[in-house]
């Protein structure tokens, strides 16, 4: 069976007023929307205690990649594992969607059911795209967390400079976000932590990238697997 892909990050871009490392510079490998060809994986993991009685803790764990290609190839790939109380698998799933803007084609793949299915038309939006945003103050807005922070230094994530944000999203969760000039102000990392009335923590989330490749993605990332089984 085909499960619905769920993309945990935004979509990366390339600020080409950035002073980071030139991504738009002569010979480089750039999408039709002028951003660097890329490769980008997140890591996260989290849990969450609904109560305070048997089996009302929920941890989950997940990935992310999502690639870019010159002539406007986009796959994007996300897996999670869902636990009740630690140890009671409660959903696993792997998918991905590759889509082909010039053909005009999407394909979409069960990697767990070892299935995928080709559908025409090619859904989603283009790349979130901020080249006037150079400390990513404009996009951490978007968040809308009360009593906006940005914190002092910068942070070197999978070999990008990323700034920190925090801020609180209600009373009871806080949280951190850095995001990366260079690459249109990704989300990099995302830390959050629920607490309930007395303090006590509640919730706790952290998703993070643990590969940047800038350049032409992997070939085989736009392949469906040998021995996959075609589904209507």
């Amino acid at each position: 069976m085909l499960r619905p892909v769920i993309v945990f990050g935004l979509y990366a871009a390339i600020s080409a007023g950035s002073a980071d490392p030139p991504w738009v510079v002569a010979g480089a490998c750039l999408t039709p929307q002028n951003t660097a060809c890329r490769t980008l994986r997140w890591e996260g993991s989290g849990w969450e205690n609904t109560s305070w009685g048997f089996h009302a803790v929920q941890r989950w764990r997940g990935s992310t990649v999502l690639a870019y290609r010159r002539d406007g190839g986009i796959m994007e790939r996300n897996s999670r594992r869902e636990w009740h109380n630690y140890v009671v698998l409660k959903s696993d799933w792997d998918t991905a969607q590759i889509k082909f803007p010039k053909d005009q084609r999407t394909i979409a793949i069960d990697h767990k059911d070892k299935v995928y299915s080709e559908r025409a038309g090619v859904r989603g939006g283009l790349p979130i795209w901020e080249p006037e945003d150079a400390d990513c103050t404009k996009l951490a807005l978007r968040f809308e967390l009360s009593n906006l922070k940005r914190v002092l230094g910068e942070t070197v994530i999978a070999g990008i400079r990323s700034i920190q944000f925090t801020g609180i999203r209600s009373k009871t969760e806080r949280v951190s976000v850095w995001l990366a000039p260079s690459l249109g102000c990704t989300q990099m990392r995302v830390v959050s932590s629920g607490y309930n009335s007395f303090g006590l923590p509640t919730s706790h989330s952290r998703l993070e990238v643990v590969s940047a490749r800038i350049g032409e993605p992997d070939i085989t990332l736009f392949q469906v697997p040998a021995g996959y089984r075609r589904v209507q």
